[in-house]
C-alpha cells in the first residue's frame, strides 16, 4: 500500500472512531477516504485486520467501559448514548467482548478500586511511608 492509501485510510478511521456513536454509514466513510465503499471496505480490512463495523463495535464497547466505570448513567442509557436501539442488544455484545454483562463490570471494576483505596495502604509497612530516614548528601 502506498502512503497517499494509508494515509486515507488514517483519516477514514478517524472519522469513523469520533463518529462512532452516529448512525455513520459505510459510504459516508468511504467518501472521507475518497474510496468507493467496496474499495474501501477491502483496504481496510486488509490494513486494520477487521471490518470497518468490528472497529465501530470495537470503539463503541470501549467506550462503554469508560462510560460504566464513571458510574454517573444507567446502562440502558450508556446503550443509547452509544447509538445502540437496544439495552440488550448491547449487553448481549458487551458480554461476547469481555466476559462479562455491563452490570457485572460496573460491580467488579467499582468493587476492585474501592478495596485498592481501602486496603492498599494496609499492606505497606509503616518504615516505608515516613520520610525519617535521608539519604547523605555527598
Amino acid at each position: 500500500m502506498d502512503r497517499e492509501v494509508i494515509h486515507r485510510l488514517a483519516v477514514s478511521r478517524d472519522f469513523l472512531a469520533d463518529n462512532c456513536a452516529g448512525g455513520v454509514s459505510l459510504s459516508e466513510v468511504a467518501d472521507a477516504a475518497t474510496m468507493s465503499p467496496f474499495h474501501f471496505h477491502r483496504l481496510f480490512s486488509q490494513r486494520y485486520g477487521m471490518t470497518p463495523q468490528e472497529f465501530k463495535t470495537q470503539r463503541r464497547l470501549e467506550r462503554a467501559k469508560e462510560l460504566l466505570l464513571e458510574n454517573c448513567l444507567s446502562i440502558t442509557e450508556i446503550a443509547f448514548e452509544l447509538g445502540y436501539e437496544s439495552p440488550a442488544t448491547f449487553s448481549t455484545l458487551f458480554r461476547k467482548r469481555f466476559g462479562l454483562n455491563p452490570t457485572e463490570f460496573r460491580f467488579r471494576a467499582c468493587r476492585a478500586y474501592a478495596l485498592g483505596r481501602i486496603w492498599g495502604h494496609r499492606f505497606i509497612p509503616h518504615c516505608f511511608t515516613t520520610q525519617r530516614y535521608s539519604l547523605p548528601t555527598k
